[in-house]
């Protein structure tokens, strides 16, 4: 890690900018415990690579909890693969926090593509997504534009609309000012 800052620096670094030392960081892998000396910038600018490598090494000790709980081995049963794998034992209570949050992880990404197929049903059928009338091969990513600036547009005449009946309606009321001024 020495060496790629110090290559980092040669090719990226300000004139302000130098090297400033280490951090100190640990990554579990292949039965070991790791404790490393992590260089660092003085701007705070340099990752390294590796380090990134064994960082995302403990999201996948989460998958793979969730895989394995998911298949129907116990908290207990997972924690010992883990153990062997990775060689540290992790608690019935950690694998379940880590199934819990790959659970809802996975909800959001459900409820987010559950709210963008509607939207996609409602291009198809009220702007004209479902069929496609141009020609060439870009005609699809066109077609699609043309029907998501339709949909904008909508929602944006939508809001207008609305201003300008509330705006009507405090008017008419008697009140002294209209939508954004102030009639004295």
């Amino acid at each position: 890690m020495k060496i790629e800052r110090t290559q980092w620096m040669a090719s990226n670094s300000g004139p302000d900018n130098k090297s400033n030392g280490y951090r100190p960081g640990q990554a579990i892998g292949h039965g070991r415990k790791l404790s490393l000396r992590i260089p660092r910038d003085r701007l705070g600018k340099f990752q390294p690579v590796f380090w990134a490598m064994l960082r995302d090494q403990h999201e996948e000790v989460r998958r793979l909890c969730f895989e394995l709980y998911g298949k129907g081995l116990s908290a207990s049963e997972v924690g010992q693969v883990t153990e062997k794998i990775y060689g540290q034992a992790y608690s019935s209570s950690a694998i379940s926090n880590f199934t819990q949050s790959q659970r809802r992880a996975k909800r959001r990404k459900f409820r987010r593509q559950s709210g963008i197929e509607a939207i996609i049903g409602h291009l198809k059928t009220d702007h004209r997504l479902g069929q496609n009338y141009l020609h060439g091969s870009q005609s699809p990513q066109i077609n699609a534009m043309l029907a998501a600036t339709g949909w904008n547009l909508k929602k944006w005449m939508q809001q207008a609309h609305k201003k300008i009946k509330n705006a009507i309606f405090r008017w008419s009321e008697g009140s002294q000012s209209f939508a954004y001024f102030t009639i004295n």
